[in-house]
């Protein structure tokens, strides 16, 4: 975050998502003193999420993008929605919106054909619906 060096502050939403992800005092540290971390004060403060071997990061990132691809689809999307709301409410509603994501995933053909797939012990087959 060398924003402060230029005579600016990070935009975009940086000082705002910084703070809630690291805690005031790592933000200041980065954003004021205009810090450099090193991979292991990265992974500790949770910058980032995994770290791999040089060279390596293209190939990781297409397996995990695979991975993630033969989830269903009703259900990733209602995670990232239930993730995305609690940052933006108190636990009470964001409990209850997610019990209503949940219902959408539970009467959702996705979740039938993950039972199904899951009981004859096969790779599911997601529709997306």
């Amino acid at each position: 975050m060398p924003d402060v060096k230029l005579g600016i502050i990070p935009g975009y939403g940086g000082t705002q998502r910084l703070s809630r992800l690291i805690g005031t005092g790592h933000a200041l540290a980065m954003v004021v003193g205009a810090l450099e971390v090193d991979v292991e004060t990265a992974q500790r403060w949770g910058l980032v999420d995994l770290v791999t071997p040089k060279g390596d990061a293209e190939t990781t990132a297409l397996a995990l993008a695979q991975r993630i691809a033969g989830y269903g689809p009703v259900a990733l999307r209602n995670a990232r929605r239930a993730i995305r709301r609690s940052a933006q409410c108190d636990l009470t509603t964001g409990l209850a919106y997610e019990q209503d994501l949940f219902v959408q995933c539970a009467v959702s053909k996705d979740f039938d054909e993950g039972r199904r797939a899951f009981l004859e012990k096969r790779s599911p087959v997601f529709a997306g619906s």
